[in-house]
């Protein structure tokens, strides 16, 4: 079973400000829409396991548990 960690927004926020890129950098680099990033930070969106797969690769986090 895949399970995301808690605080997902939490994790993901602090991991991007501490490599000094903004929402849109990050979004350009994954892909993505700068709106999908906004939503990661503010709770409003859980990532799916690709999403969640790019950013611990890109931002080198640990999102995924395997159970």
């Amino acid at each position: 079973m895949i399970n995301l960690t808690q605080d997902v927004d939490k994790i993901n926020r602090k991991a991007r400000e501490k490599c000094n890129r903004s929402k849109k950098d990050l979004a350009k680099t994954l892909s993505e829409k700068e709106s999908v990033i906004h939503r990661l930070e503010t709770g409003k969106l859980n990532p799916g396991l690709g999403l969640a797969r790019k950013l611990e690769r890109f931002l080198n986090i640990k999102l995924v548990e395997l159970e």
